[in-house]
């Protein structure tokens, strides 16, 4: 009995033991990557419910029509596969099923790549600079939009000291490095350069030529000497109490760097991480965050504020015509007078001299200058202590070189110093979401704690109202987008211990970020009370507001706060955009606010994709000066975009080319899928696109599926 009563409990034991079989469930995260003008390999994760062992993988592929079954059985478990002799430039889509005795699981979801176009030589080389040492000449340039098919491998750097008549060859050996610098130069000497991609097909077209020195030719033939240039100035805070997001970590390596550090946004001096790494050495971690301002005239330049005993660093950045190392004097005065000499106080650096601090009133405890030549441009590093307040002043930022002829910069009402940094909100009204933008939202390692925006994900309901209200000492603006990607719904600056206010009408994803400080984004959520209502996330390659200046001699995509010249006193526009509900026709206001203040008032439909295009004049009559473009959708303001318009063109730059017919044809089949972006590209090639344009295209090509096909 013994052994029965065993046998039998054995027996339900092993019988308990038996996996319940079934087909496999779905394959998971299918991917197709082309790899040659004839081949594309695929790669998936095996089902995450078996039913049983995987014995091998059913693949389909689909060109147009029905899908066709490539391999019936793979008869084994990898998870990748590479479709060889397919055609070239062509567009294939692929799904997997996984197989176990029990038979075959459901089809994955599809995949799609084309095939790279037929191997040709690259295009140009884009945005060729230089800038110039003491007999040297540094080159920088982007590679090639594209390739040809074929890996480049080298690049070919030519240049002239006869205005083009002949070129020389600089030999840097074979290499791929887009950064290049051409010795054994003559000084005072203007030179051109030019650049070309290699792949194993041949050496493709140059890149555009450019001129360096830069300078103007006096009436004896010779080049003038200018003073140095006085690009932009950062300022920055550093923190060594209660620090929760160390800079100098990321600084050292000592933790995962996916913040990346300020150098991988915004201008900024790498050599001042060494600098700051030993004068807080006694500190086991730092802080530091800031932004960078650029002086060419049309930045805000923010107050920033300092406080007593707490060290701040100013970096200035320089170039100088010929050879930045030349620079010889950085003054930087501090004051509200436009009379630098009643300017108080006052730090002065001169080449080989000792720091001169000009601190009638004591107000600066400590201050140190270190200079820095990194890669052409010459910094000025300036650390200070104040140890007295300041009203809001001036700083007027002096430089020369060894000619001694002064290049000046005045940053009106641009620092302050206080006793302590403290913001309140008074009468706030009533808030649905508060968003904190913090101190940690002016350092890049923010990105990587998620503390840019606090929170990160806003979530509120339908006609909620956000206030993203500014805890930090730095300027902040929230533009909804991404990076690279704005798409006018909202665009807010926000100076510090104030807020900004939006109320959210329609349910939806919103990004946004912060264009100061590129590392910073985040999100809002809008939840619907309508629980039928699905939730659409916001898809940023549809903006809901585009602006195109149209006419005769060509067409200007116009973006925010921009300012174009229309020659012709043409105000014909192109009004288009996207809302994210696809529930047919849906009604659009759209208002145009012109530079006298009249308005008008224009109301236009979406199709069943959600798009809107409207061909319309600005006004019957020629006004340059600021209009205002209002996109609304159910009573609700759905984007905006400022623009200014001139009709002279001295100092503005308009994107001026020629939307011609051929050209929609490419756009529509790109998007159509019968071409690749592959093939587009080699056919603006082709055609002698200028390289601007081409560039201006592929940057931008998703923003022309608003362009109406008839």
């Amino acid at each position: 009995m013994i052994i029965l009563c065993t046998t039998f409990l054995f027996s339900q034991v092993v019988e308990a033991a038996k996996p319940i079989e079934g087909i496999p469930d779905k394959v998971t995260n299918l991917s197709a990557t082309a790899t040659s003008t004839s081949q594309i390999d695929l790669s998936w994760s095996e089902p995450n419910n078996n039913g049983s062992p995987i014995t091998g993988y059913q693949i389909e592929r689909r060109i147009q029509g029905t899908w066709m079954i490539i391999v019936s059985n793979t008869a084994d478990n990898e998870t990748n596969y590479s479709d060889a002799g397919l055609a070239t430039d062509t567009r294939y889509s692929y799904r997997v099923s996984a197989i176990n005795s029990a038979g075959i699981g459901p089809a994955s979801s599809p995949a799609t790549e084309a095939t790279f176009a037929a191997s040709t030589v690259p295009t140009k080389p884009r945005a060729l600079t230089a800038i110039s040492g003491d007999a040297f000449v540094t080159l920088s340039w982007k590679e090639p939009v594209s390739d040809g098919g074929e890996a480049i491998f080298d690049y070919v750097i030519e240049y002239s000291a006869d205005n083009g008549s002949t070129w020389t060859s600089f030999d840097d050996g074979t290499s791929t490095n887009t950064i290049a610098t051409i010795t054994n130069l003559k000084n005072y000497i203007l030179y051109l350069f030019r650049v070309s991609a290699v792949n194993s097909i041949g050496i493709g077209p140059y890149s555009e030529v450019q001129a360096m020195p830069q300078g103007t030719i006096s009436t004896n033939g010779s080049y003038e000497r200018h003073p140095p240039e006085i690009l932009g100035v950062g300022f920055y805070h550093i923190n060594t109490e209660r620090v929760s997001n160390p800079y100098s970590k990321v600084t050292l390596g000592l933790e995962i760097d996916d913040a990346g550090r300020f150098h991988d946004f915004i201008p900024y001096s790498q050599y001042s991480d060494e600098i700051d790494m030993k004068k807080f050495k006694n500190f086991a971690n730092y802080d530091k965050h800031g932004q960078y301002v650029s002086l060419d005239g049309n930045s805000i330049i923010p107050t920033f504020l300092a406080e007593i005993g707490k060290p701040v660093q100013i970096q200035i950045r320089f170039i100088d015509q010929y050879a930045s190392s030349k620079i010889e004097h950085i003054g930087l005065y501090i004051g509200k007078s436009e009379d630098s000499s009643s300017y108080d106080p006052k730090i002065l650096w001169n080449k080989g001299q000792p720091l001169d601090v000009i601190d009638k009133n004591n107000v600066i405890s400590s201050a140190s200058v270190n200079t820095s030549l990194e890669d052409g441009w010459y910094w000025a590093i300036i650390d200070v202590v104040f140890d007295k307040e300041i009203s809001e002043s001036d700083i007027i930022i002096e430089t020369w070189n060894e000619q001694r002829k002064p290049a000046t910069k005045i940053l009106k009402d641009s620092i302050q110093v206080v006793r302590n940094i403290e913001f309140t909100q008074d009468d706030r009204p009533s808030l649905r979401v508060d968003v904190s933008v913090n101190h940690d939202t002016s350092s890049p390692v923010c990105k990587a704690s998620g503390t840019c925006f606090t929170p990160h994900n806003a979530q509120i309901l339908q006609g909620g109202i956000v206030s993203w209200i500014n805890n930090d000492v730095f300027m902040h603006d929230i533009e909804s987008g991404v990076p690279g990607k704005k798409d006018n719904r909202f665009d807010e600056h926000i100076i510090p211990g104030n807020m900004a206010q939006r109320k959210f009408e329609q349910p939806g994803v919103y990004k946004y970020f912060c264009s100061m400080h590129p590392w910073a984004t985040g999100i809002i959520t809008v939840v619907s009370n309508d629980s039928k209502f699905e939730k659409i996330e916001y898809d940023e390659t549809k903006p809901a507001l585009l602006v195109a200046s149209v006419s005769s001699s060509g067409s200007i995509m116009i973006e925010n706060k921009e300012t174009i010249v229309i020659p012709n006193k043409d105000l014909k526009v192109e009004i288009s955009g996207h809302i994210q509900e696809k529930r047919g026709s849906q009604p659009i206001l759209l208002s145009v606010i012109r530079p006298d203040g009249s308005s008008e008032e224009i109301r236009t439909a979406t199709n069943e994709r959600g798009y809107y295009f409207v061909p319309t004049v600005l006004d019957k009559k020629w006004q340059s000066g600021k209009y205002t473009v209002i996109a609304s959708y159910k009573n609700t303001e759905i984007a905006s975009i400022e623009f200014s318009i001139d009709d002279n063109v001295k100092g503005f730059g308009g994107k001026l080319f020629n939307i011609t017919d051929e050209l929609k044809n490419k756009i529509k089949s790109y998007y159509e899928n019968e071409i690749s972006i592959g093939s587009f590209e080699n056919w603006m090639v082709k055609s002698n696109i200028e390289p601007k344009i081409k560039d201006y295209l592929i940057n931008r090509v998703k923003l022309f599926e608003h362009i109406k096909f008839e």
